[in-house]
């Protein structure tokens, strides 16, 4: 839908200003609040891609809540996952390694602008979140 569109649209614009033209995202949860970001800092570690970042973001905020307990295992029955139904929209297609940390925190949407073809995950070289042998699948969304 057009609201929908404007919708990533802004969020686009929003990664796009923390960024400073790095690589960074924006996660937000089924009401669209937006609960995490994530900006490059590959300069600093290697693992530090946007989307890790917001993911690890996520992790803390349910730590300080008391969300999760440090080693304690969630009960089997239980299907809530750290970025469940979230959405996020980020200026670079996610790589590999965190378009698989997105696959298992199971977020709803993806939408990015700018693809990767050697080492992206969703489209570019691999298309992971169609991914049959995969527990979970999500939508993709790129601008052009």
């Amino acid at each position: 839908s057009a609201a929908k569109r404007a919708e990533y649209a802004r969020l686009l614009a929003r990664a796009e200003e923390v960024g400073q033209g790095r690589c960074a995202c924006v996660m937000v949860d089924r009401c669209g609040r937006e609960v995490a970001i994530g900006i490059e800092a590959v300069a600093a570690h290697p693992l530090r891609h946007a989307v890790m970042e917001a993911i690890q973001r996520v992790a803390d905020a349910h730590m300080r809540e008391g969300l999760a307990q440090l080693g304690a295992k969630r009960p089997r029955h239980e299907e809530e996952y750290l970025c469940q139904d979230y959405e996020v929209v980020t200026t670079h297609e996610p790589c590999v390694m965190c378009s698989m940390a997105l696959v298992h925190s199971r977020v709803r949407l993806v939408a990015y602008r700018t693809p990767d073809h050697a080492f992206g995950g969703l489209g570019g070289k691999l298309s992971l979140h169609t991914c049959e042998s995969l527990n979970h699948q999500f939508r993709v969304l790129r601008w052009r």
